[in-house]
Order: C-alpha cells, then sequence, then structure tokens
C-alpha cells in the first residue's frame, strides 16, 4: 500500500508545475511565515516512517496539508492523513483526527525583526475511528519567524505549544532550520 501511494505521489508531482516560487511547511517542522497567494490553492503531501525497534514502528501515508489563500495576510488550512501504528504483531491502521485551523501574516522582515505569521489549528474529535478515536478538541499554535541572512541563505524558527487533548498539561515546542 505504501508503495501505490509512493509511486502515485511520485507521478503526479511530475504533471504539476508551480507557476512561481513557493515555500512550504513541509516536510521539516519548522513552518514558513509566508502565506499562500490570494485565490490559490497550495497542497503539500508526503509520508512519516518512525521506527523505535524491531517491534513499534509507525507510518503516516500520506499526510495531507492543503492551504488556501484568502487574502493578502490570511490563509485557512486542512490537515489530514492516514496512520498505521505496529506494536509487536499488532497493526492499528485509521485516520488520524482532522485539524483545521489558519496562518496570519503579523510583520515584515526589517532590520532585527524578523518575518512573523501565527499559526492556529484545532484537532477536531474523531469519534468515528477504531483505533484513534479521540473525545477531546486538541489546541495547538505557533508563531513562525524568519530572517534572511543573504540573498540565497534564511533561518526559520518557531515557537508554539500543542495539546493533545488527553494530558492535562500543554507541551512547548521550538524549532529552528536553514533555508
Amino acid at each position: 500500500m505504501i508503495k501505490k501511494y509512493l509511486c502515485f505521489t511520485i507521478l503526479i508531482s511530475n504533471f504539476i508545475q508551480a507557476q512561481e516560487s513557493i515555500q512550504t511547511d513541509r516536510p521539516d517542522q519548522t513552518e514558513t511565515p509566508a502565506i499562500v497567494p490570494k485565490n490559490m490553492l497550495q497542497i503539500e503531501t508526503g509520508f512519516n516512517y518512525q521506527k523505535e525497534n524491531n517491534d513499534v514502528s509507525s507510518s503516516n501515508l500520506p499526510t495531507i496539508l492543503i492551504k488556501y489563500g484568502v487574502n493578502d495576510i490570511l490563509e485557512i488550512r486542512l490537515i489530514t492523513g492516514f496512520d498505521n501504528q505496529k506494536n509487536k504483531n499488532t497493526i492499528q491502521s485509521g485516520f488520524p483526527s482532522t485539524l483545521i485551523g489558519f496562518k496570519t501574516k503579523l510583520a515584515e522582515e526589517k532590520g532585527l525583526l524578523p518575518k512573523t505569521s501565527f499559526i492556529a489549528h484545532i484537532g477536531l474529535p474523531n469519534v468515528a475511528s477504531t483505533h484513534f478515536k479521540t473525545n477531546t478538541i486538541a489546541p495547538q499554535f505557533r508563531f513562525t519567524m524568519q530572517h534572511t541572512l543573504t540573498k540565497k541563505v534564511s533561518i526559520g524558527y518557531n515557537l508554539g505549544v500543542e495539546w493533545d487533548g488527553a494530558l492535562p498539561n500543554p507541551t512547548y515546542l521550538y524549532t529552528i532550520s536553514s533555508g
């Protein structure tokens, strides 16, 4: 099944070409402060695979981020996918919680002030899934920042908070990535 999705992704990417330069929020953990242009649709897809040992692994195939530019400072977002989790001889598959949200531009880069945007998502309750059932709303947000170092090099970083809806305390996050 993984091979079918991977082949499809490679095949479709050969037919789709961007009309202008774009900045993506995938595949790394650091989100860009760039906003999708007004009335434009951007779809980012891929997969994740994590192996803890011979008995425990997980994969997300496909992972899908759909972004639509509402205006010059706002995009709406939808994140979904399909998960497989292996623990010893047990494999669980299903759809995880879908995230809906937005990204809004806060500031353009000016001197020491980085280009900055704010992203917020809400993980919707997933009562239909057998293996990935959640009954709570899971909010998450992050500030995305980017500094231009040279014409060809930039540095991006994020600060944020995520709740999974089950644990009482949030998870704080920070990421950094060169571009």
